[in-house]
């Protein structure tokens, strides 16, 4: 599994002229988009960023997102100013149980019967899907009504995983087009459907002004700064870590200035926000305020990532794509249940290309208030790494250029030119993969 994606050679963005007109005015009425996806933030945000871009370069164009109550979305989007609509959705359950099955089922169903009203009455030209449950019901509802001749919607499907989830193999069979990251991840469909596009970032990302963030933030331009955060929805092993790693930089405290973002998680045992302000308290250190500060959320990220020299992050694609993108050095902490381990697996690919340190969570005994065993990264390793970066500009400056070299910026560009291929009507040319030769001789044992 290779985490950075490959540039192939068909593939150029072509930026359209400033005199060339809009979709909406070359069909002399509005274009309409449906996105779907949500969750996490790694479906949430890339749909965001198509829909930014679009809707910069066709203002008449008009859009609905449709995702799942109590999810990511229900806040982000129309903070953006989209129009959100809901569905019933569930995930796949990973058990055996036929009580689940038929729970996933029943919310499958409805989802789609719900899918299908929202596609009958907003008739979206074009669908761009992210993928994972909260998109399946839209999709398994513009496949159904395609077969009955109600809809003609296009439908994209974004598939940013090296191996797709089940549900995206199934949406790709319906897809006009899927959109991948990974070139292994084209062999799970189509081939004449397949564009290798790479991960979308928001406009924003792409243009940062380090100093301009600083002085909107607040933080002296002569601090190191670390911004640590547990994507979209936070973790509390980077919380605790974060926290244990306060006392070991206080020493340091003249020359580190540290943006924490804590997440909103709660859940039986532990709240985010609540508990991590109780352990910060309880350390009782001098002057905090004046080089550490605490965030539930940052709504605008691309500021704090203008002002961070080094970014403490999860091992999800979302994340260190765009941690890559604003060419900042990383300490992953990579989620150890995650699905095929595949944030370790980001993570060390990341590492051997020398733009990240790695810190694996640990297991250990809880103390009085935590009963069994817990994952987590010792705070003084953490410190130690942070005071590495500090100390070593050398190493700093080699690791955020080997971060820009990873990833490509070109991506909005890519999935808009498919996406205008699909309004058009035009036929996408097929993926067609360079391999490299094989030897001669007979194959070798594995």
């Amino acid at each position: 599994m290779v985490v950075v994606p490959q540039r192939h050679p068909y593939y150029r963005a072509r930026l359209p002229s400033p005199q060339s007109p809009t979709i909406s005015e070359a069909f002399r009425t509005p274009v309409r988009y449906l996105l779907t996806g949500g969750g996490t933030g790694g479906h949430v945000y890339p749909a965001l960023a198509v829909a930014d871009e679009l809707r910069r370069r066709d203002p008449e164009a008009q859009f609905l997102y449709v995702g799942v109550r109590g999810r990511l979305e229900e806040s982000v989007v129309p903070a953006r100013g989209y129009r959100l609509r809901f569905v019933r959705a569930r995930p796949f359950p990973r058990s055996k149980s036929l009580l689940a099955l038929i729970w996933f089922a029943m919310h499958l169903g409805l989802g789609i019967l719900g899918a299908a009203f929202l596609l009958l009455r907003f008739r979206p030209h074009v669908i761009f899907g992210t993928g994972g449950f909260v998109s399946a019901p839209v999709m398994f509802a513009c496949g159904a009504l395609r077969k009955i001749g109600l809809c003609s919607s296009r439908l994209f499907v974004y598939s940013p995983d090296a191996q797709p989830g089940l549900l995206n193999q199934i949406a790709g069979r319906l897809a006009d087009r899927v959109g991948v990251v990974f070139e292994q991840a084209a062999r799970w469909f189509d081939m004449k459907r397949v564009a290798i596009v790479g991960f979308p970032v928001r406009r924003e990302l792409l243009d940062l002004d380090r100093d301009a963030a600083r002085i909107s933030l607040g933080i002296p331009g002569d601090r190191f700064v670390v911004l640590a955060f547990g994507g979209s929805q936070g973790s509390r092993v980077i919380n605790r870590a974060v926290v244990d790693a306060l006392p070991h930089l206080h020493g340091r405290r003249g020359e580190i200035f540290v943006l924490h973002g804590t997440g909103r998680i709660r859940s039986d045992g532990y709240d985010a926000v609540a508990d991590t302000e109780t352990d910060v308290a309880a350390l009782g250190l001098v002057d905090l305020d004046s080089w550490y500060r605490r965030y539930e959320y940052f709504d605008q990220i691309e500021l704090a990532y203008a002002a961070a020299d080094v970014v403490v992050c999860r091992g999800g694609m979302s994340t260190l794509t765009e941690v890559g993108v604003a060419g900042l050095p990383a300490i992953v902490v990579p989620l150890s249940t995650a699905a095929e381990d595949h944030q370790a697996v980001n993570a060390r690919a990341l590492e051997r290309a020398g733009a990240a340190r790695v810190l694996f969570e640990e297991a250990a005994w809880g103390g009085d208030q935590d009963a069994g065993v817990n994952l987590g990264v010792p705070g003084q390793n953490l410190a130690a790494v942070v005071v590495e970066l500090l100390e070593a500009g050398s190493i700093r400056k080699d690791m955020a250029t080997a971060a820009r070299q990873l990833q490509r910026r070109d991506s909005l560009e890519l999935i808009l030119q498919e996406i205008d291929t699909l309004v058009q009507g035009r036929r996408a040319r097929p993926l067609a993969l360079e391999f490299p030769a094989s030897d001669s001789g007979p194959p070798a044992d594995p």
